[in-house]
């Protein structure tokens, strides 16, 4: 018997008898004679058992979540730490060159789904707003809460909810308004540009009062809800709409005054489109191009019940070459006659007047469903301030006393 191995033909190769190595000798192997491959070792068929394979499974995905805890933790204190400390340049961005916000505390919580930012006694002093034109205007308020998800930095909620004290100028030193509500909130989506996309104000029991106390109410409101919407319209934009307001009020109280049809207003709903570019802040220039450029408010009014009225209207408004409104529309009006006498009681109609008006649009009308009150479809336009309801002019329209144009000039040329 030989030490070394014997050659192996090719022919015992491809019999499957034997193989040949240059180490050592293998010997005869028994192959399967349809695959022609050596048989695997039972080892590398091994799987552990399912339980073990469970609680590896589970080690693996607690260590993952674990990792994943630490790192989310850390961008949340993060981004926290960088809205607390980028708020006053924020705030003077917003309310204008020099404006402050102070507060007696301040509280970042949600973690970990939402950013909330708790200001307690916040006061707000913008000695050039904006949004005034560039006047002064301090606000203050019990407590203020700012919300967002950490995922969406461009929808964020403020709610308003409490109490809150505006100074602001009048014509004659500093005038203050007291405002209060059970629900003020403010949602807010930015677009890319860094302004408001879109707007929603939901309000709940608010009070505007003349002062910080609350006898002297001017607005009252039970429940209210509006929805402002930049529209960005492909190519020139000046015949195309470029803002949508729908709004909702409902139980409404105006300011005290010898209102004709009374100070309640217990529906008022529709919605409104701005055709046209008008700037912000708004000033009397920039209603002049837009009134040039062909600028109008297309508006629908799907309920309105004020008084003994109940009209529903759509129409387009428009102001005139001395930026006082027009408008030209179609409206359905229940309780049309007792609006009419009720302008007359407050000699806002002369008697004849109202009398003719009345048998004028007395052939108009329809009589209400299921016995209600009669119905009057006609035109309604508002031109050389009057009010006409068809052809019949109904009472006059007080002017709106725009501010006067800005001069631009140097002081010694004025």
């Amino acid at each position: 018997m030989s030490w070394f191995p014997e050659p192996v033909s090719s022919r015992d190769v491809d019999n499957g008898l034997a193989v040949w190595c240059p180490t050592h000798y293998i010997g005869a192997m028994a192959l399967d004679p349809s695959s022609r491959t050596p048989s695997r070792h039972a080892a590398l068929d091994y799987r552990p058992p399912l339980a073990l394979r469970v609680i590896r499974t589970l080690l693996m995905t607690m260590l993952s979540l674990a990792v994943l805890s630490v790192a989310y933790t850390g961008y949340w204190f993060y981004v926290a730490s960088a809205f607390r400390d980028g708020l006053p340049a924020w705030i003077e961005r917003m309310a204008g060159t020099g404006a402050t916000l102070a507060y007696r505390q301040l509280e970042i919580s949600g973690y970990p789904f939402q950013f909330r930012l708790i200001f307690h006694e916040p006061l707000l002093d913008a000695p050039a707003l904006p949004a005034l034109g560039g006047k002064p205007l301090r606000w203050r308020a019990s407590r203020v809460v700012a919300m967002m998800s950490p995922w969406n930095f461009d929808r964020y909620t403020i709610d308003l909810n409490g109490d809150h004290r505006v100074d602001w100028p009048a014509d004659r030193g500093v005038r203050t308004t007291g405002v209060s509500a059970t629900e003020f909130l403010v949602t807010t989506e930015l677009h890319k540009d860094g302004l408001p996309e879109s707007a929603r104000f939901e309000l709940a029991k608010l009070r505007i009062a003349d002062g910080a106390a609350s006898a002297g109410s001017l607005w009252t409101l039970g429940r209210g809800r509006l929805t402002a919407k930049r529209l960005f319209p492909e190519g020139e934009s000046a015949d195309k709409p470029t803002l949508a307001v729908e709004f909702r009020i409902e139980d409404a109280r105006l300011p005290p005054g010898d209102l004709p049809l009374g100070r309640e207003i217990a529906r008022l709903n529709g919605e409104a489109r701005l055709v046209g570019i008008l700037a912000n802040p708004i000033v009397i220039e920039d209603l002049t191009r837009w009134r040039d450029a062909g600028g109008i408010l297309e508006f629908t009014l799907s309920e309105a019940r004020y008084g003994p009225l109940a009209v529903n209207a759509s129409g387009t408004a428009a102001l005139d070459d001395a930026l006082q409104p027009m408008f030209a529309g179609t409206a359905k009006v229940e309780g049309l006659f007792a609006a009419i006498d009720a302008l007359r009681d407050k000699d806002m109609i002369r008697s004849r007047d109202a009398a003719m008006a009345k048998v004028m649009l007395g052939v108009l009308s329809r009589p209400g469903e299921k016995g209600g009150a009669p119905s009057i479809s006609l035109p309604v336009s508002v031109q050389g301030q009057k009010l006409f309801a068809g052809p019949v002019p109904l009472m006059d329209v007080p002017p709106i006393e725009w501010p006067q144009p800005r001069d631009t000039r140097p002081r010694f040329l004025r």
